[in-house]
């Protein structure tokens, strides 16, 4: 299956729909049904709602990923966060941010790139190493994770903020 992303608020919406007794709280929705075990005692973080954790930790303690009880919720990054005139490399800054990585910190160090792998292009998180080599993360690729386009032999990333003598 190719991974993609589950938006938040989508994956908040089933979870509530599924579970009318849910109680919210600040940080977490409890009383969830356990897909496991079947009893109301599971919560989820609302920051991260990717996953139920039941709270029976000694007779079930099961760990339920969002993306297995309801796979209707995955989209690849590009579908879910397209490429805009505005923001040319919103796909890219919602992969690194789901990868908790501060973009505002890294934002001179990529751009939005874009590979083609079998035929059939995937978006990248571009890094420039010197002129004509780059360092390609790709994104929504279910087999390939990365690509360097050029030769990288004797070449180091350093993040510009780092002076060089």
């Amino acid at each position: 299956m190719n991974k993609g992303t589950i938006l938040p608020s989508r994956a908040i919406e089933r979870i509530l729909a599924a579970n009318p007794a849910a109680k919210k709280t600040v940080d977490s929705i409890n009383g969830l049904t356990c897909p496991v075990c079947n009893k109301p005692e599971a919560f989820t973080y609302l920051a991260n709602p990717f996953a139920i954790y039941c709270h029976r930790n000694n007779k079930c303690g099961a760990t339920t990923p969002i993306s297995e009880i309801w796979p209707d919720l995955i989209q690849s990054y590009s579908t879910a966060y397209p490429v805009t005139p505005d923001n040319p490399n919103a796909t890219a800054i919602a992969y690194l941010k789901s990868r908790n990585i501060n973009v505002e910190q890294f934002s001179k160090e990529f751009t939005q790139g874009m590979r083609t792998i079998a035929g059939v292009p995937y978006p990248t998180v571009m890094v420039s190493l010197a002129p004509g080599v780059a360092f390609h993360r790709l994104i929504d690729s279910p087999d390939v994770k990365a690509v360097f386009q050029g030769s990288y032999s004797g070449l180091a990333y350093v993040h510009s903020s780092v002076e060089q003598s």
